[in-house]
């Protein structure tokens, strides 16, 4: 199964690469087998890429996707339930994720204050051949003492 789909915005993270950091949207997920992910950049340049390469983008108000929680007041939030178009979306009640409120423009949000909460990054699984090649040496892991 696919690690991301066609739409995502992601960033290129590959060390050796001068589209180190830059934000793209996939146009293809099934371009070749060794390199599936097509990107196009804001720039018009497009690339492949490999899924270690690659990592989902921080979204912004601008490009938030449905079921992002934003931040109203110290301890209150709202989810996004809908994305009418880009500049409209349908927020919940605050603290209250399945009843929706009314729809917000992203430039009324802004005025508001109010931000994206800070999503935790999610933990990646590496395989102990993928430790070693970051370390550029063999490793052996031991149990804590």
């Amino acid at each position: 199964m696919s690690k991301f789909k066609v739409g995502d915005k992601v960033e290129v993270t590959e060390i050796n690469n001068s589209m180190k950091g830059k934000i793209g949207v996939i146009i293809d997920s099934e371009y070749e087998p060794f390199y599936p992910y097509y990107l196009e950049f804001s720039e018009g340049a497009k690339q492949q890429y490999d899924e270690q390469c690659l990592k989902l983008a921080t979204p912004t108000l601008e490009d938030m996707p449905e079921g992002t929680i934003i931040d109203v007041t110290e301890g209150d939030e709202k989810k996004v339930l809908g994305i009418i178009n880009p500049e409209l979306c349908v927020l919940s009640v605050t603290n209250c994720f399945d009843e929706s409120d009314q729809p917000y423009t992203i430039e009324e949000i802004k005025k508001k204050g109010w931000k994206i909460k800070d999503q935790p990054e999610p933990t990646e699984e590496v395989t102990m051949e993928q430790v070693c090649e970051l370390f550029g040496k063999d490793v052996k892991i031991k149990k804590e003492d």
